[in-house]
């Protein structure tokens, strides 16, 4: 059998040419279904995405909207109140390790009818009456011996009688050695 193809150049390059223009316009056409499918598929994606971050947000603005206003109120509150507790606890003096060192000081002779502490200062007075001159020489010299007083000062007008002499003695503190460790 013999094929005879009377069909002109021109003829053919058209047929060739409508082949491929029919053949680009099917891969086109399949690109452009390929593309819409890949569109809804990142559009959906998209749709559930934003959906799940609406709601962890709306989750976190309550944790951090009124409730946690109102958690950090409490805690702000909560913490002034342990700085004024700490600030207290700072400025405490131990007044009875005081009391008690100047209870060891004082002889059998002495008897304290006043004492004045001024935390300001630093400073004590001490006011009483001892039986003798040697029990009032003791107490100051009990006082001077101590840590926690300073520059004990005493009138003349204290050693000038030798019984029953009413006295008043001015110390200096030394705060941070007023401890239950330190003895006289």
């Amino acid at each position: 059998m013999l094929t005879l193809n009377l069909a002109s150049q021109e003829l053919k390059r058209e047929v060739k040419s409508r082949h491929i223009y029919s053949l680009l316009k099917k891969m086109n056409f399949v690109l452009m279904i390929i593309v819409i499918i890949i569109a809804i598929i990142l559009l959906s994606a998209k749709l559930i995405l934003q959906n799940n971050f609406n709601k962890v947000v709306a989750q976190t603005t309550l944790v951090t909207g009124n409730d946690g206003k109102k958690y950090s109120e409490k805690v702000r509150k909560i913490n002034s109140r342990i700085n004024i507790v700490a600030q207290i606890q700072n400025e405490r003096v131990p007044w009875s390790y005081l009391l008690e060192a100047i209870a060891k000081a004082t002889p059998d002779g002495v008897t304290l009818s006043s004492l004045k502490l001024n935390k300001k200062d630093l400073t004590i007075k001490l006011v009483g009456n001892a039986k003798t001159r040697d029990d009032l020489l003791g107490l100051k010299n009990n006082l001077e011996n101590s840590e926690i007083f300073t520059e004990v000062k005493s009138p003349i007008k204290n050693i000038l009688r030798k019984e029953n002499i009413n006295f008043g003695l001015n110390a200096k503190l030394i705060l941070k050695n007023i401890a239950p460790a330190n003895n006289l």
